[in-house]
């Protein structure tokens, strides 16, 4: 896998990203060892 297409799975990981407090949508990718291929999103609450 590219490098551009890791890109390409971060932002559209980040544009379902759920950020109620922050207003900051983040989004990342990886592709492991295995070739699996990982996308995720996440926004936490500090307290």
């Amino acid at each position: 896998m590219t490098a551009e297409r890791l890109v390409e799975l971060a932002l559209q990981a980040r544009e379902h990203a759920y950020a109620p407090y922050s207003n900051f949508k983040m989004g990342a990718a990886l592709e492991a060892a295995s070739n699996a291929r990982h996308a995720a999103n996440a926004s936490f609450r500090g307290v």
